[in-house]
């Protein structure tokens, strides 16, 4: 299908790189792993959740970001 899951600005860096959904129960919620890069390297965590309807598929609420872990440099 295509497109994005999170808005334009709502991941805290300016590309997004391998992602793993993760279905959290029954009614579409959705946590999604993914690499966040550059500047940096992180690995972060959106929420939100998958609504099918008769009109097709949407992914809606993914608004706020958790970083989980950074690159050290080392």
């Amino acid at each position: 299908f295509g497109g994005r899951v999170m808005a334009e600005g709502v991941s805290p860096t300016t590309r997004e790189w391998a992602g793993t959904p993760v279905l959290l129960n029954d009614k579409g919620d959705i946590g999604l792993y993914y690499t966040c890069v550059t500047p940096g390297a992180a690995i972060a965590k959106v929420r939100g959740r998958i609504v099918t309807s008769d009109k097709g598929v949407e992914l809606k609420d993914f608004t706020e970001v958790k970083t989980l872990f950074e690159a050290d440099g080392k």
